[in-house]
């Protein structure tokens, strides 16, 4: 660097797709999805490639909500990640295709109140040796290392 030379502006780590989905170990696709949700912030180069600041997807993977870069994240009660029974509603079906038509509740797994997955359903739980489905909610929320929120319980 030349004497008297103004340093470069001091610019924030960027990552690419691939770079957070090695980080949250999910394929880049999902990295895509989540900026296309909302869930993530990104950028477009010139280019059009898009980027993840780093700081905010570090922040993210420790559990820590960012409102960095302008992006607001939603104000929620729901533990950061939970396992609950739920009443099977269209919105559900939509989510999730693969529950069977006279499925009447789930087990649920969710991430700060999102919808995550369906463990199972009220008409599988035989095949698994249970007859709770509740009991099955625990189960899959020890497993999981989840909260586990009992039918009715607050969030």
């Amino acid at each position: 660097m030349k004497r008297n030379a103004i340093p470069p502006p001091e610019t924030e780590a960027l990552l690419t797709p691939g770079e957070v989905a090695k980080m949250f170990r999910v394929d880049p696709s999902t990295v895509t999805r989540w900026a296309n949700a909302g869930k993530l912030a990104s950028i477009r180069t010139p280019g059009g490639v898009r980027r993840f600041y780093e700081a905010e997807v570090r922040a993210l993977l420790h559990g820590k909500p960012s409102d960095m870069h302008g992006v607001e994240q939603a104000a929620t009660d729901w533990p950061r990640h939970s396992v609950g029974v739920e009443p099977v509603t269209a919105e559900l079906r939509q989510a999730d295709p693969s529950v069977p038509l006279a499925a009447r509740k789930a087990v649920v797994e969710r991430r700060e109140g999102r919808f995550g997955k369906v463990c199972t359903t009220d008409l599988d739980i035989a095949d698994m040796g249970l007859t709770d489905l509740e009991a099955a909610a625990s189960s899959y929320a020890r497993t999981y290392g989840a909260t586990y929120l009992p039918a009715g319980g607050a969030r």
